[in-house]
């Protein structure tokens, strides 16, 4: 039975817009005698009062919210070279409805030709994005390069991003630290959690899990739910501290609340295996039904296992079926797995031979073992798609030389028997063997070795000793085992 599991791969993501530009700082409301002395300034062509003035209308500020006439104020303003009405002109235009990126961009020019930080800024994050100009990352990284020299931190952290992966600009470690660490102390939480990423994964500077969870836990105070995250699967796993459960489900719900999917699958699946507290399989449904209805497919996953066995909630094979098509349609391997496995048997749908091979040709495409062995016996048989034995063989041997027992087993009777290749009882004894460690062949093999010379049964010993010597004792680390992630 295919489980989803747990495990985060660290990505650096670009920084996000600042939510307000070159705006005057005004935060307050604007009396009547105030109010018609800034209008009149305004009305005379004081560039600051004009801007000041669109502030009022962009945000309420002592007067009605009017777009309008904040655009106006601030175009007048702009129109005078003014670089932060520039910006503002810029941002308002690009979140109208809908955005006019590129004449945003002639105005985000415009404020950083004239050494506007926040305009270079913007036209960076423009061109990163390709809106409104052409996608060009070496733009992006010209721009921010201008922004960043200017004090600009945003900038600083994006182009630190660049340069750590060699996008836009040739790839530079040493910069990417210098550029990332500047920012980071200056609580940029976007650079403190990349500044965590690059000690936990040792880019740039010796690896060192302490230093790593410093600067999560920085990120974090400065609300990085991402860093939240970070730090819950570093404290479950033992990273930087002993393994506490504790501490990593405190992160998880403290990222939960941001509606982190993500945060909400963790913590389900830390109420359904016990870590950290007493298991309880009902709040482990409830987080799990919060971020599935978000669209995590791993959620989706475990959910659709509970669902299908009662767990926590009344049994539901349909809902179940429901949660797994979801998971799987987004490439879930075990959302595949386990759909193709409903449709086999016909549980919670119509029971449909074609509907389980395709799914089953989807986890096995994506190298699932299980899969693999349940399409090649599709595919022996003709069982909801056209009988193919040579396709079904080399589905066995993928499998077989993974460490998957049953296809190990399948293998060996098709060569013992001939059934899709001539009969080779030297391979059917090395697979029948290698098969024994999960099922009891002591009579199948007593069977065959009868029918073999002393020298084949030698040549086949000396495979299976080798393939063991090659393989290890154990599975292979690509098999789908157990029933789920621990």
């Amino acid at each position: 039975m295919s489980r989803a599991s747990v495990g985060w791969i660290l990505s650096f993501l670009f920084t996000f817009w600042p939510s307000v530009y070159g705006q005057t700082g005004q935060t307050g409301s604007n009396t009547g005698t105030e109010f018609t002395n800034l209008m009149q300034k305004a009305r005379n062509g004081n560039t600051a009062a004009q801007i000041q003035l669109g502030s009022a209308f962009q945000n309420g500020l002592g007067v009605e919210k009017n777009p309008e006439e904040a655009m106006k104020w601030y175009r007048l303003a702009a129109d005078r070279g003014d670089p932060q009405a520039q910006v503002d002109v810029g941002w308002m235009l690009q979140h109208e409805a809908p955005p006019k990126y590129d004449e945003a961009a002639k105005w985000y020019m415009r404020a950083a030709v004239s050494g506007s930080e926040t305009g270079a800024f913007n036209l960076g994050m423009l061109y990163m994005q390709g809106l409104g100009v052409a996608k060009s990352e070496a733009e992006a990284a010209r721009w921010f390069r201008k922004a960043a020299d200017a004090g600009n931190v945003n900038a600083m952290t994006n182009l630190g991003c660049l340069y750590s992966r060699g996008v836009g600009v040739p790839k530079d470690m040493h910069e990417a630290l210098a550029l990332t660490r500047k920012a980071a102390k200056k609580h940029v939480a976007e650079a403190e959690y990349n500044l965590g990423g690059f000690y936990e994964n040792g880019d740039g500077v010796p690896q060192d899990f302490h230093e790593a969870m410093k600067w999560y836990r920085e990120a974090a105070v400065h609300g990085s739910v991402k860093s939240q995250l970070r730090l819950g699967l570093m404290c479950a796993q033992g990273r930087g501290t002993g393994p506490d459960d504790r501490e990593a489900l405190q992160w998880f719900l403290r990222a939960a609340e941001s509606d982190s999917a993500e945060a909400e699958f963790n913590t389900g699946l830390f109420y359904e295996k016990g870590r950290g507290l007493s298991p309880d399989l009902e709040k482990a449904v409830e987080w799990y039904q919060k971020s599935a209805y978000q669209g995590f497919a791993a959620a989706q996953v475990n959910l659709g296992y509970l669902c299908e066995h009662g767990l926590g909630t009344p049994e539901d094979p349909a809902r179940a079926a429901s949660l797994y098509r979801s998971a799987a349609e987004q490439g879930k391997l075990e959302g595949q797995v386990n759909l193709a496995r409903l449709y086999d048997h016909g549980v919670g749908v119509v029971q449909d031979y074609a509907e389980a091979a395709k799914w089953y040709r989807q986890a096995a495409d994506q190298g699932d073992l299980e899969a693999m062995t349940k399409l090649a016996a599709f595919l022996l048989t003709g069982k909801g798609v056209v009988r193919d034995a040579g396709k079904a063989l080399d589905f066995l041997k993928q499998a077989a030389e993974q460490g998957n027992a049953t296809a190990q087993f399948d293998l060996a009777q098709i060569y013992r028997d001939g059934a899709a290749t001539p009969v080779d009882l030297v391979s059917a004894y090395v697979w029948l063997s290698l098969a024994g460690r999960s099922f009891d062949v002591s009579t199948l093999l007593q069977a065959l070795t009868s029918r073999m010379s002393p020298a084949d049964v030698a040549a086949a010993q000396a495979r299976v000793a080798d393939w063991r010597k090659r393989h290890g004792a154990g599975l292979s680390a690509k098999q789908t085992v157990g029933v789920g992630p621990h």
